[in-house]
């Protein structure tokens, strides 16, 4: 019994008629380079190594191409590429269920003009509620303040993706407009002053 397990067991020892060494050497040399056309006729073969010259030029030509394109792409027009500098004020409103945030950045610097919140001390003590109507008014009104003090009179407003002026962030914008601050509506390409003006 000890016998049979003792030859299950037994590991299987290497062939020793195969040279592995010499297999593994075999296997790293190069074929020669054989050109594919020699069997051909001279000028068969000829025409043959221009229309694959030809075709890697064309290869090489749309890849530039499409280099060039996407580098035009990426550039943008004059408009957009100088909107941040003719329009430097953009104004940001995040709403929550509990408070209000409205502030005036410069686009170009990166730098804070004016901020509000109904989560701020001074506001927190005079406002009944954080994140009804009248609080984006109040809201909305002291950022106008705030900006003029900081001799900011226009902003332009760019919308989130899917967002929709209506509501308290309506609220919030009209009351921007209302105070004499220029606010500008990117997506629509209108001045959200006049209209508030006009009513």
């Amino acid at each position: 019994m000890a016998g049979r397990i003792a030859r299950r067991c037994r590991v299987p020892q290497r062939n020793a008629g195969f040279d592995h060494q010499q297999w593994r050497g075999a296997a790293m040399l190069k074929p020669p380079q054989v050109d594919k056309y020699e069997v051909l006729d001279p000028d068969e073969a000829q025409r043959l190594r221009q229309k694959m010259e030809r075709r890697k030029e064309g290869i090489v030509d749309r890849y530039n191409r499409s280099l060039s394109e996407d580098r035009s792409s990426n550039v943008g027009s004059f408009r957009q590429r100088s909107d941040k500098y003719m329009r430097p004020f953009c104004l940001d409103v995040h709403l929550s269920s509990k408070y209000v945030n409205a502030t005036i950045m410069h686009r170009s610097r990166g730098r804070v003009v004016a901020a509000v919140s109904t989560n701020s001390k001074d506001m927190r003590a005079t406002l009944p509620s954080r994140s009804d109507l009248s609080a984006c008014r109040i809201v909305g009104e002291t950022l106008a303040d705030r900006a003029k003090e900081a001799d900011c009179y226009s902003v332009i407003y760019i919308p989130r993706k899917l967002e929709r002026l209506e509501g308290k962030l309506a609220a919030v914008v009209e009351a921007v407009a209302n105070c004499g601050i220029s606010v500008y509506h990117a997506d629509k390409g209108i001045m959200l002053a006049r209209n508030s003006s006009q009513k």
